[in-house]
């Protein structure tokens, strides 16, 4: 059985004063109250599901005394659709909600300072037409602000952003801790970064905004290539761990940034090194696709490292490089005045240091362990080619007694923990590498004590074939319109090896279990053409209908939804990856490629994926919309012209 999640575990917390403040339970309610609330005041919503509210807290609380905004019990208010919280003022405190599916708009906008956003559920949240937006932001001018303790899961945009537009109204001295962003599919080529510090409009790159970024785990976030994008200066990200996600830890921009103690693993990259003056420190990265830390040319709008410190890393079987210059540019500038020092560099292939001809750098005091059809690359002074000795897996990887790490690194300055917070150096001479083999751990009572999140294990790929049992229905190539009935006017008719259906709806003669997978492909005529799957519909009304395609506002609608009983509730949405995520970009009319989906029906879950992604999931425990349906008929619905082929329908496994 999987973990509870360290945020679940919270929020079965009592909350302070349960009974003691009145109950709101709609959006005027909420705002009038919000208004009025001093500090020590709290602000109690009734226990529900309650969507589209607009609210907005504007009250100051003092030090000590927050106001605090929370559910009747913890997490048993659930925030639904076009949900916005706004949160001003100063000292707000907002605790324990869950937002399931909310957006397109910014879910919770802390426009404030000294407020907090608290042991909160994100599920599916974000811009189900653009993978760029927040789920969760901290705006312009808004300081010493807190997000920590929340989920994130399947955020259809970016999930947690800080605003920078302007050097006069900086966001400064925000804190992102203790969160934990699991499951975000990849929807789009770019957006979906899980936390974004700032956005690289002109000039924001050198705003110093003095953001802490720590202790957040990052599980099988694929969204975008940048798990921590950072695009502002004097920043700190450190004690992070990532695990199975597509992605890296990047300093995309900015400068003099600190980046030590992260743990990252079996991801496609370690940590990525744009910018000036940036210290990378005290880090392990290891099992990573493409490399352990890379610092790519510059070129276009993506700048060279320069003048970084590149230190006491722990660099393990990382892809074909452990530290790399990449050539990531095109016209490239060279990264220069860089220090590659105290590294421990081992792996079994590619080429452990590769400066690619940068020569101005100065790189000392690493130990290189290659094995296999490794090769060392740049070795530079006082480089060590030995085995290290390590032990443990993971986040436990570190060197034994007897290591040649041992004593063995120059001192330097801006290097006294190890990744683990203890002192450096633990015996004659600092120790190469992320750990201190001597050193004593601290003294938890004094803060120093660095207790990381577990790494997020490995997890099997869900697959919609392992729920399938007895195949129930299968289009015949040889006759598409066998096994259907036509309900109304339009056209139904066989093209090859095709269902075409235009302005027509055509049921399966034969009703669905309950539980069941199926997967089709389906082409239409024309953007404008709007397809839907009904099913669940006892007498073929009701039930779930997934719908895509068409047009809103004279362009294309990028939006999957699923509707659910008579009148037609939408309960869920997704971003439709065959259409483009911007509307700036160019669109095929009529599209150039199928849509090749998989559903699956089982018990409360519903799950759409298009092309392998998972674009939908719902998951119904009859509260929106009424009971959950339960067996009934199957149906294609077609609004203008589209084509059918090789569906399937199998029975769910229990």
């Amino acid at each position: 059985m999987r973990a509870m999640p360290a945020v679940l575990v919270l929020m079965l917390i009592p909350a302070r004063g349960l009974a003691a403040a009145p109950e709101v339970s709609t959006p005027d309610e909420f705002n009038a109250r919000a208004s009025a609330l001093k500090p020590g005041d709290e602000l109690v919503v009734r226990d529900g599901v309650y969507a589209d509210w607009r609210v907005e807290a504007a009250a100051s609380g003092a030090e000590g005394r927050p106001v605090v905004i929370r559910p009747q019990t913890p997490g048993g208010v659930t925030l639904r659709r076009a949900t916005a919280v706004a949160i001003k003022g100063r000292f707000v405190e907002f605790r324990g909600f869950l937002f399931d599916h909310a957006g397109p708009d910014i879910a919770v906008n802390v426009l404030g300072s000294r407020c907090r956003v608290t042991e909160c559920r994100f599920l599916h949240c974000g811009n189900p037409r653009s993978t760029f937006g927040h789920v969760v932001e901290v705006g312009e001018g808004a300081c010493d602000n807190r997000v920590d303790h929340c989920l994130f899961e399947d955020s259809k945009s970016m999930s947690l952003g800080l605003r920078v537009r302007q050097e006069d109204r900086l966001a400064l001295r925000n804190c992102f801790d203790h969160n934990t962003f699991r499951d975000i599919p990849h929807l789009s080529y770019n957006g979906q970064e899980p936390i974004q510090i700032g956005q690289g409009y002109a000039g924001s790159h050198e705003f110093e905004t003095h953001a802490l970024v720590e202790y957040n785990v990052f599980d099988h976030a694929d969204g975008d290539a940048e798990l921590i994008s950072n695009k502002t200066s004097r920043n700190i990200i450190r004690y992070n761990v990532a695990a199975g996600c597509r992605a890296a830890l990047v300093l995309r921009g900015g400068n003099d940034c600190l980046v030590e103690g992260n743990v990252l693993v079996r991801n496609r990259g370690g940590i990525r090194i744009h910018g000036r003056g940036h210290v990378v420190v005290n880090n392990l990265c290891a099992k990573n696709a493409d490399y352990g830390i890379a610092m790519p040319l510059g070129g276009g709008n993506h700048s060279q490292a320069e003048r970084c410190l590149v230190a006491h890393n722990t660099l393990v079987e990382n892809g074909p490089a452990g530290i790399t210059f990449s050539n990531y540019q095109q016209n490239a500038v060279r990264p220069a005045g860089n220090r590659i020092l105290n590294n421990l560099i081992a792996g079994g292939a590619g080429v452990l240091l590769d400066l690619n001809g940068a020569a101005d750098n100065e790189v000392a005091g690493n130990l290189f362990w290659p094995t296999g059809g490794a090769k060392v690359g740049f070795e530079g002074p006082g480089a060590r080619l030995a085995d290290p000795l390590l032990a443990g897996e993971e986040e436990a990887l570190r060197p034994r007694e007897g290591s040649p790490v041992r004593d063995a690194a120059a001192r330097l300055a801006q290097v006294t923990r190890d990744r683990l917070g203890r002192t450096r150096p633990g015996g004659g001479g600092p120790d190469v590498g992320a750990d201190e083999i001597d050193a004593a751990m601290p003294h938890a009572a004094a803060g120093d004590a660095v207790v990381l999140p577990p790494v997020p294990p490995p997890r099997p790929a869900t697959s919609a074939d392992a729920f399938k049992g007895d195949l129930v229905f299968s289009m015949d190539p040889g006759g598409p319109l066998r096994g259907w009935q036509r309900e109304g006017d339009g056209k139904a008719e066989a093209d090859g090896k095709m269902l075409r259906l235009e302005g027509a709806t055509v049921w399966l003669a034969q009703d669905l279990p309950a539980d069941f997978a199926a997967e089709w492909e389906y082409q239409p005529a024309a953007l404008a053409a709007r397809a839907s799957i009904a099913f669940a519909a006892a007498g073929r009304k009701g039930g779930y209908t997934l719908a895509f395609g068409g047009k809103k506002d004279d362009k294309p609608d990028g939006v999957v939804t699923l509707a659910k009983g008579l009148p037609k509730h939408v309960v869920a949405d997704g971003h439709d990856t065959v259409l483009p995520n911007r509307p700036k970009d160019p669109i095929p009319d009529p599209p150039n490629r199928w849509y090749r989906c998989r559903l699956v029906r089982r018990g409360g879950l519903v799950r759409l994926e298009l092309s392998g992604t998972a674009v939908l999931v719902w998951n119904d425990i009859g509260v929106v919309g009424g009971p959950a349906p339960g067996a009934g008929a199957f149906g294609l619905r077609q609004e203008g012209a589209g084509s059918w082929r090789n569906l399937k329908i199998w029975k769910g496994k229990a």
